[in-house]
């Protein structure tokens, strides 16, 4: 009976922490309860489908109605622009590709109920005021025009929408046109028949959110033109236009929200709108995409029900999420394991929810994330390695040289440059104190040899007796001997004489060869230190290039 009581106990406690670290997922609801009475908006008139994930890893925070199968409008643009800064990436097209306009483009951009900007047969557009245009006022025309420049043919273009979406998991997609056009769209116009699609675009809110996951972090760059206010456009054959950026949440808007930098809306029908928002504050970057509003009612302020939402919607998320470093790059211990990470991980997480970590198979893994988008991403982990080298902990360790590292983005190669610089300049300055080994002063040295020997040839001819005191010295030798001395002969002592006897001339200047001769270290340090310094430099500017 006790045990029964510890279950449920457990299970009670399970289910209550389950209730409190999660986010409500009740967007309707949410969303009138987020309005905190300040607005007055009528059930009917907020979007119909709310999805809110974070760009680092695809985390859900916040879902309604988000697996419907829903035409996407003009949100679909989303992905003829990122083919068309993936064409940029794999220098099929540059920014100075330009298309000239032909009648038939003319024909579609003069259709005043399609979202539009006036386009004449015979004008150039670059590929900068293409994406604008389809950026901005979503025009339908230039979505043609940019296809056109990527793929002349437009089949191959709506084929290659199709094989990107299976490629990036968008499970439940099917593209027909690259704008948003249906088949009725352009009925009563029998001269563009040939644009008509078969039928409208199929997409899902959970396959919109996953497209623009992948879009931001491959391509962040297309935020330095969604983030712009107003843009201009000029063609080669027209006055230039101007458009506004109809993002609500933009810097200089009334409701304008920190850190918001694009993307794309669609106002083509005000009964239907959507909008597509990113937003980032310090780490974090979210994405929310909210879709169905009825934007025909608008508050006595201006305020439509997508703005009133989207704000509320986003403040949201900021108040109740947070990204936060789970483990720091360098020397970590868990469960008794010491790891080595090379870089910082961390992920959003609930303010009020603490991280659960786990070492599995060379990563470092979070266990008690949040849902993912699309199971096609991978795990919220980051590899690591068990040992480091001692050097590498005290640089890591060091925050002024982890500072100057970071600074000039020194890696491993430059440090390797910088260290041969400075052996080689050791190597220069260690020359100068090397002397040198000079022809000049070897001939000196062997000249004053010769004069050497030649006095020496001098003192052995010159008789160290005079002839006539040899007789009184020899009388004086046989006088002083005794032949009962058991002493060495003479004779012998002159023997041991000649055998100590000095090195010919030729021996002697052999030695001094020998003594006199340097091995070249001067040259050596000097040169060597030079082609080490030299090694070093070019290979910092290498490495600029790289």
């Amino acid at each position: 009976m006790k045990q029964l009581k510890k279950y449920m106990l457990a299970s009670f406690l399970f289910v209550l922490s389950f209730g409190l670290f999660l986010p409500s997922v009740h967007a309707k609801d949410d969303l009138r309860t987020l309005l905190n009475g300040q607005q007055l908006v009528a059930e009917e008139n907020l979007p119909t489908t709310s999805l809110v994930i974070e760009a680092t890893n695809g985390q859900i925070l916040w879902e309604d109605n988000i697996n419907q199968t829903i035409d996407p409008g003009y949100l679909t643009h989303l992905m003829t622009l990122y083919l068309t800064y993936d064409a940029l990436h794999k220098e099929e097209i540059t920014w100075q590709s330009t298309i000239t306009a032909n009648e038939t483009h003319q024909a579609l951009s003069q259709l005043q109920y399609l979202p539009n900007n006036t386009i004449f047969a015979g004008a150039t557009y670059t590929l900068e005021d293409l994406i604008k245009l389809v950026s901005f006022p979503t025009s339908t025309a230039a979505s043609y025009l940019l296809a056109e420049l990527i793929t002349p043919n437009l089949d191959d273009f709506v084929t290659k929408m199709n094989e990107t979406a299976q490629q990036l998991g968008l499970k439940q997609t099917t593209f027909y046109s690259p704008s948003g056009l249906t088949p009725t769209s352009l009925q009563e116009n029998p001269a563009l028949i040939d644009l008509t699609p078969q039928q409208a675009n199929q997409s899902t809110a959970k396959d919109l959110a996953l497209l623009t996951f992948h879009f931001v972090n491959k391509f962040p760059e297309v935020f330095d033109i969604t983030k712009q206010t107003e843009v201009v456009v000029q063609g080669s054959l027209i006055t230039q236009e101007s458009f506004t950026n109809r993002n609500p949440f933009l810097f200089g808007q009334p409701n304008a929200i920190k850190g918001a930098n694009g993307l794309l809306m669609d106002y083509s029908n005000l009964q239907h709108t959507s909008g597509l928002f990113t937003v980032t504050q310090g780490d974090m970057t979210v994405i929310s995409l909210l879709m169905g509003a009825n934007d025909t009612f608008t508050m006595e302020n201006q305020l439509s029900p997508m703005t009133i939402a989207g704000e509320a919607l986003l403040n949201h998320v900021f108040e109740q999420y947070e990204y936060r470093v789970l483990a720091e790059k360098g020397e970590q211990t868990l469960n008794r394991t010491t790891f080595y990470l090379e870089n910082d991980f961390g992920t959003v997480l609930p303010k009020t929810a603490d991280a659960t970590l786990e070492l599995k198979e060379g990563r470092l893994y979070l266990t008690n994330n949040l849902p993912l988008i699309s199971d096609s991403l991978p795990e919220i982990a980051v590899p690591y390695s068990k040992n480091s080298s001692k050097i590498e902990e005290k640089v890591k360790n060091n925050s002024f040289l982890n500072s100057i590292i970071q600074f000039f983005e020194i890696t491993q190669l430059t440090i390797l440059a910088l260290g041969t610089i400075m052996i080689g300049f050791l190597f220069f300055l260690m020359s100068f104190f090397i002397p040198k080994s000079s022809p000049q002063k070897n001939n000196q040295i062997a000249n004053e040899l010769d004069e050497n020997d030649l006095d020496l040839e001098t003192f052995e001819a010159v008789p160290l007796v005079s002839e006539h005191q040899a007789p009184t010295d020899e009388k004086m030798l046989e006088e002083e001997t005794d032949p009962s001395d058991e002493s060495e002969p003479v004779i012998e002592m002159s023997e041991t004489l000649e055998e100590e006897a000095q090195p010919t001339r030729a021996e002697r200047h052999q030695t001094n060869e020998i003594t006199t001769s340097r091995w070249p270290f001067h040259q050596i340090t000097f040169y060597g230190g030079l082609v080490l310094v030299a090694i070093g430099v070019i290979s910092l500017i290498v490495q600029s290039f790289i």
